[in-house]
């Protein structure tokens, strides 16, 4: 019978030290766990670079973000209607973005 890997006891979570290092313009970080009755443990990991996402909305996604009647969730009618064409579709992209897990970089209209 195998004998089991050394367990963090239940309840306790013992965290090491995080150092980083840059290493040819990749970010690393070293995690160091140390386990009951153990030599500690260093891991080396490299940092992941955030994604990009390019998104194609029709004209018809357009024209309901500019709509009067289509606030983002927390804003009054009456305050929407002040804002621009370029400010409310900007306000839609970055509800857009966050519920991806993103945020708003840049967007750009394009005619059709």
């Amino acid at each position: 019978m195998p004998a089991e890997p050394p367990q963090l006891k239940k309840g306790k979570k013992k965290k090491g030290k995080k150092k980083e290092e840059e290493k040819s313009g990749i970010l690393y970080r070293q995690e160091i766990i140390r386990l009951d009755n153990a030599k500690p443990i260093v891991i080396s990991l490299r940092e992941p670079k955030p994604a990009r996402q390019v998104v194609h909305l029709c004209q018809e996604a357009y024209n309901y973000m500019i709509a009067n009647e289509n606030p983002v969730k927390g804003m009054k009618v009456f305050e929407w209607k002040k804002l621009s064409n370029n400010k409310k579709v900007k306000l839609h992209l970055q509800v857009f973005a966050e519920s991806l897990g993103g945020k708003l970089e840049a967007f750009k209209i394009l005619e059709d």
